[in-house]
């Protein structure tokens, strides 16, 4: 007899899986999920999230006579941040911060775990994957046994949330993420590290203590910041904050001239996140031109555009040197 099982990192797309095959009747042995850890003690999923899952998502399908097989790798973020590269340029430095789009962590961390269970599993034995219908990319390189349920039915990302949604099963991470994630993933977006500095700050701290150690191999966080830059980043949007008047809303002028000093013209920045009905794109780069009475940057866009930035409002943070990637063992 063949074995089922879905691969389910209780994010939308999966648990909508393992809804879709108790509702549709198709076969469902276990739910497999890779658990990536910080150290030995502390998991690499987003606090909410992790909750969810083993008070909410867990318990819930053990009802339903789906149990839920928990992986772990031996290795975590911080041994892998600390183990010393053997070769290359960067040789006897520690591997620091895993590069963006080559995730180290993804390499050491989760995939091992997930190779030996597929090892171990019968030949016939049949993976479901939460790929939506509309997530034609992903769904063409599906090789073998593998299957999504949400494309042989129809349904699309929304449906996939929907379905979440009235069954109580949408994690509380959609709240503030488009997506699921590690909460050191490099590619977190500013609203998803804002979360982590406000509401987690003990979290927040282990990271500054690892950007503090010396000797890495690589010291951006993400492709443009240290993790002690979008601190301070994070700080300054904080005091931003206390620059409005109560009464109206407008800024002194001594609060204006703190911003044009902190910002000259010719300074480089990258936008995050604009609030504006026709925004300038996230990650868009450009120059300031001024600023203006109202304490607002007037900037010139890479892309031609010319819309200010409101600080206090909008994110955004220093354009910073290009790093040359340092090969890691």
């Amino acid at each position: 007899m063949s074995r089922y099982f879905c691969s389910c990192s209780f994010g939308k797309d999966s648990i909508a899986t393992a809804l879709l095959a108790l509702r549709t009747g198709e076969p469902l042995d276990e739910l497999v999920y890779c658990e990536v850890m910080f150290d030995d003690a502390i998991s690499g999923e987003v606090p909410e999230h992790r909750d969810f899952i083993y008070d909410k998502a867990i318990p819930y399908f053990e009802k339903r006579g789906i149990p839920t097989k928990v992986l772990r790798s031996i290795h975590t973020y911080v041994s892998s941040f600390t183990r010393t590269v053997s070769r290359g340029k960067a040789k006897g430095k520690i591997n620091g911060f895993p590069l963006c789009g080559r995730c180290r962590i993804q390499r050491d961390c989760k995939i091992p775990p997930i190779r030996n269970y597929l090892n171990r599993q019968p030949e016939d034995a049949v993976q479901y994957i939460g790929i939506a219908r509309d997530e034609q990319e992903r769904l063409l390189r599906l090789k073998g046994k593998q299957v999504s349920l949400l494309a042989r039915y129809g349904l699309d990302e929304q449906d996939a949330k929907t379905m979440c949604r009235r069954e109580g099963l949408l994690s509380p991470v959609y709240e503030f993420s488009n997506r699921g994630g590690c909460w050191f993933c490099p590619n977190a977006k500013d609203r998803e590290l804002r979360h982590l500095y406000q509401h987690h700050p003990d979290l927040w701290q282990k990271m500054l203590e690892l950007q503090a150690l010396p000797n890495k191999a690589t010291e951006y966080f993400n492709r443009t910041e240290t993790f002690t830059s979008i601190d301070e980043r994070f700080q300054w949007m904080d005091r931003q904050l206390t620059f409005y008047q109560e009464d109206d809303d407008m800024m002194t002028r001594n609060q204006v001239e703190r911003i044009r000093e902190q910002y000259p013209a010719g300074t480089r920045l990258v936008l995050e996140r604009m609030d504006d009905p026709c925004p300038i794109p996230e990650g868009t780069a450009g120059t300031v031109v001024a600023v203006d009475d109202a304490g607002q940057i007037m900037m010139k866009w890479d892309n031609g555009r010319s819309l200010s930035l409101v600080p206090g409002v909008d994110s955004f943070r220093r354009e910073a040197p290009k790093q040359e990637p340092a090969m890691s063992m």
